[in-house]
């Protein structure tokens, strides 16, 4: 219908960030706000209030009509079959296989498409970067974790369990086979913002108490310590990513996220990756879109569900 128009929802780890498009698919109206505490007698409540609120905000900025579809990007183990979120520790504890997709359908009356983020920043790299030239390709981002995503001939392969792209969880060695590094798997410990700030100064727990801009910002002073934790970061990153380029020989690498949307690592994994791999002449690319990555994949999602009332 002429005044059908769709909402696409990005959930952070601190915010999240929602717009509206119309029929014509240009964005009408945004809004963004950071996560407020949830309630732990029922998160997903809270999560849906703080959204209706940032709904009520985009909206009195866009043309009324009706809306016709929801798209979800969030992080975690994704059943997009099912419509349920596992492994958000930050947001849900230790709950697994939560309905947000069945949960948002209710409340806002409309069908939701839900995705992991990085498998809907590859679909919005499809849609709208990138992927208007190129047909298979794997979209990497790097941020505070690390995961992929697969566009084979224009389409995102999931995999058996839809776990397809996890390679936080690749091994980079066999040195690193038998050892258990957690949630965070063996690439992710070494080629991410956690694993590049841990590597430059590990926490008395354990974890990061340095962030990755600022191993960075040393970098470029001359540390040299820090120079060389970013570039074992870089030849992680080769070695995870090699096995799935001669497996899968996609035209292109691209890279997003705060820290793959840097020119630092397309170059840095290019030049590691042309000298390993000369039989695969893999184009390595910043991604187009940046952080608007998966609020556009959420879109191209919300749009591809049918409509109601459309002429079949």
């Amino acid at each position: 219908m002429a005044n059908d128009y769709w909402v696409g929802i990005d959930l952070g780890g601190t915010n999240s960030r929602l717009a509206v498009a119309g029929t014509d698919g240009a964005i009408a109206a945004r809004a963004a706000a950071g996560l407020s505490p949830l309630d732990p007698a029922d998160p997903v409540e809270s999560l849906l209030r703080q959204w209706d609120q940032l709904r009520r905000q985009a909206e009195s900025a866009a043309p009324a009509g009706r809306l016709a579809g929801i798209g979800l990007a969030v992080p975690g183990f994704v059943n997009s079959a099912a419509g349920t979120v596992s492994v958000l520790p930050n947001l849900f504890g230790d709950a697994r296989d939560i309905p947000l997709r069945d949960r948002l359908a209710r409340r806002w009356g409309a069908p939701v498409w839900i995705e992991n983020d990085v498998k809907a920043a590859a679909l919005g790299e499809l849609a709208q970067g990138w992927g208007r030239e190129i047909a298979s390709f794997i979209f990497v981002g790097i941020g505070t974790g690390t995961s992929a995503a697969a566009i084979l001939n224009r389409r995102l392969w999931r995999g058996a369990r839809g776990q397809a792209g996890e390679i936080a969880f690749a091994l980079t060695g066999r040195e690193f086979l038998g050892q258990d590094f957690g949630e965070h798997g063996c690439l992710e410990s070494f080629a991410s913002g956690y694993g590049i700030g841990r590597q430059f100064a590990p926490g008395a727990d354990g974890r990061a108490a340095a962030q990755a801009p600022a191993v960075f910002a040393a970098a470029a002073g001359g540390d040299a310590r820090a120079a060389r934790i970013l570039a074992d970061a870089w030849d992680h990153l080769a070695v995870g990513l090699s096995g799935a380029i001669a497996m899968l020989d996609p035209e292109a690498v691209i890279l997003g996220g705060g820290i793959g949307s840097r020119s630092e690592p397309a170059a840095e994994l290019g030049r590691r990756l042309a000298a390993a791999m000369p039989f695969f002449p893999v184009r390595v690319l910043a991604s187009r879109l940046g952080a608007e990555a998966q609020v556009l994949g959420a879109l191209a999602g919300a749009r591809s569900l049918p409509v109601a009332g459309a002429a079949s």
